[in-house]
């Protein structure tokens, strides 16, 4: 074992150390940590820096990495911790990582966490951060997976053997394909899985006039946007349009089951509320979209409502086409507008039936609202 340890300090404004230690054992090739600290009395900062690794050799080899920083100040605290392995005990090969940061200040705070595992060839992965600033705040999130299940697709073969205990001799098995009896075959595209995942939510902070300030002692700011996102990827789900295959097999029956859905949401607080809709469907025999939109002005209560929805229906005995409209708003006086149209037509071979269907729907609403008082004074003599 090797030991070094130096330190410095002046009177009244600062003290600085370093120590260093090498070490070696029956297991370990070489461990070797290092670490500092200062401590500035005029800038009221203290400062902490460590790492150790560790090298191992033998029945279990590999590299294990530790590291440490911490600031202090008044106004501002930093904390950051790494942890690292990469290490292999005979057949399997492991890798692992763990990172957590903070940042702590008056006016911004952010922490942030990564992890990884790695076993051979399967890994997982995940980065979770959390930031507050004068502008937005949020919270983001990712998630990533591999896995082979290639080792599934190998037939196996067991041999027939007594129970203990029992009177009863279990069957030999020969050429056993998990993957193809379980039905992995059917729902997995490849026997290389992946999963992807990001997720976040943040919210961008108003930059106009609180509602409310009551001599700045109270205040309730003004309302900013709300966004969120995810997206969910792997080789059968697909979220971030989401796209569901539910099976792979090259029969048309089963490629009617394939469909792809978009959807978004925005809510918007510039010149008043604002929220927005828009949804979609598409399939080999089902199409469809929705749009609809509600908006309404702080200052006058006025509000408008638009929503319109188109759908379309093909199968080999029965075609159908609808659309919906409806607009409505209360800006001079209440009015609503709704019209609907359905055409189709059918064909039953089976039982000789054909024919066409149309309807055709219009609805209009209008309305107001009036108080009108008349007030006459008399004289008395």
């Amino acid at each position: 074992m090797k030991q070094q340890i130096t330190a410095e300090s002046g009177t009244l404004s600062f003290f600085k150390f370093n120590v260093r230690n090498e070490a070696e054992a029956p297991i370990i090739k070489n461990s070797l940590m290092v670490a500092s600290g200062h401590v500035n009395l005029y800038d009221l900062k203290a400062e902490l820096k460590a790492n150790h690794d560790t090298e191992l050799y033998g029945e279990i080899s590999g590299v294990l990495s530790n590291g440490i920083n911490i600031e202090v100040r008044p106004v501002e605290l930093i904390f950051d911790f790494q942890n690292k392995g990469n290490a292999k005990v005979n057949i399997f090969e492991n890798r692992s990582q763990n990172d957590y940061s903070a940042t702590l200040k008056p006016n911004s705070q952010k922490i942030n966490t990564v992890a990884l595992a790695r076993l051979n060839q399967y890994k997982i992965s995940y980065n979770y951060t959390v930031d507050n600033n004068p502008h937005d705040a949020g919270i983001f999130v990712a998630i990533e997976s591999e896995a082979n299940l290639d080792f599934l697709s190998s037939p196996i073969s067991i041999p027939e053997f007594d129970l203990p205990f029992v009177d009863f001799r279990t069957p030999e098995i020969t050429g056993l394909n998990v993957y193809e009896q379980t039905g992995l075959n059917n729902i997995l595209t490849t026997t290389e899985q992946t999963v992807d995942v990001d997720a976040k939510i943040v919210y961008h902070k108003s930059e106009a006039a609180p509602l409310v300030d009551m001599m700045g002692l109270i205040q309730i700011p003004s309302v900013g946007n709300l966004i969120t996102e995810l997206s969910v990827k792997s080789a059968i789900l697909n979220l971030n349009k989401i796209l569901c295959s539910v099976w792979e097999l090259p029969q048309p029956l089963f490629e009617g089951l394939k469909a792809k859905l978009d959807g978004t949401t925005s809510l918007t607080t510039r010149r008043g509320i604002k929220l927005a809709n828009s949804l979609s469907l598409e399939n080999s025999h089902i199409e469809g979209t929705h749009d609809s939109t509600i908006s309404m002005s702080t200052e006058t209560f006025e509000t408008v409502v638009s929503v319109s929805t188109v759908a379309k229906i093909a199968l080999p005995i029965l075609n159908l086409e609808a659309n919906q409209n409806l607009v409505a708003d209360t800006k001079t006086n209440a009015n609503a507008v709704s019209t609907f149209r359905m055409t189709g037509d059918f064909n039953l071979p089976l039982i000789k039936a054909v024919g066409k269907a149309e309807v055709d729907h219009s609805l209009k609403l209008e309305g107001s609202f009036f108080v009108s008082m008349d007030h006459q004074q008399g004289q008395h003599r």
